[in-house]
């Protein structure tokens, strides 16, 4: 028995002038739901590039032709559009948002993405009423940048989760007390090139940071040197482990057996 087709929960509306489905990459349309999705969920902090592991929340039922509307389902529907239609309000007093440093990346998707197709992207009801939960801009993003956000160079240091794109090379950091993954851009192919065999391992990086001014949090980060941790020889390390533990060594009968015995290695 064929399953009856479901009813839409909301549509992404393009108005603008000359906007058809078939001008619009399927790559921007997927992207724009996945800022949509993110915008109602700001508690998840996750980059675009985590979402792929999840069944998607919001999905692609139908497209209509007549400027560009494409109907979606959504798992949650009422608690999905609850959370957008209060973020979106809330943007107008943007220091009462929740997790502003969440909002602001798919934000800043949402108004790229307008920019390009020189139209608003609209959030509605699917039914007659066609009631706006949402609208994006090109200016959306600006606007709220140039009031919360302060551009300064910082130096970082983090995990190397993952190096590479697929049309511009990007580093993801894990940084300490961050439950958030930093998204940095990369400044050349040269820093691209020092990032890619430490992938997994600890590294300090000094670049242009995007922050809160309410509270310094790094937003986005573009990395422009990469400082390695110096690495001396196993003499000077040894030395240097002497010089710290003063004359304690001169207590132990056998200081090999010892380093085996506390190193678990015996």
């Amino acid at each position: 028995m064929t399953a009856s087709k479901p009813k839409a929960d909301l549509e992404l509306y393009f108005p603008g002038e000359g906007v058809y489905p078939e001008k619009i990459p399927v790559r921007w349309v997927a992207d724009a739901l996945s800022a949509i999705h993110r915008l109602a969920t700001p508690d998840i902090g996750a980059g675009p590039e985590d979402e792929g592991a999840m069944p998607p929340p919001i999905r692609l039922l139908s497209v209509l032709r007549g400027s560009a509307v494409f109907r979606c389902v959504a798992e949650h529907a009422d608690s999905l559009v609850a959370q957008l239609r209060t973020t979106s309000r809330t943007l107008s007093d943007p220091e009462r948002v929740a997790n502003l440093g969440n909002v602001l990346p798919p934000l800043r998707r949402l108004s790229e993405i307008a920019a390009a197709l020189k139209s608003p992207i609209i959030v509605r009801a699917p039914e007659h009423t066609r009631r706006v939960y949402a609208k994006f801009d090109a200016e959306t993003y600006p606007r709220l940048s140039d009031t919360l956000l302060v551009r300064i160079k910082r130096s970082v240091s983090g995990n190397v989760q993952r190096v590479g794109g697929a049309t511009s090379v990007r580093c993801v950091l894990r940084v300490p007390d961050s439950a958030r993954l930093l998204y940095c851009d990369v400044a050349n192919s040269e820093v691209a090139r020092t990032l890619g065999p430490l992938l997994y391992q600890d590294v300090r990086v000094t670049g242009t940071a995007t922050c809160l001014r309410t509270s310094w949090q790094i937003i986005e980060l573009r990395i422009d040197e990469v400082v390695l941790p110096s690495r001396g020889s196993w003499t000077e390390a040894l030395g240097a482990l002497r010089e710290a533990a003063g004359d304690g060594w001169d207590r132990i009968d056998d200081p090999e057996r010892y380093l085996e015995e506390v190193s678990g290695s015996r």
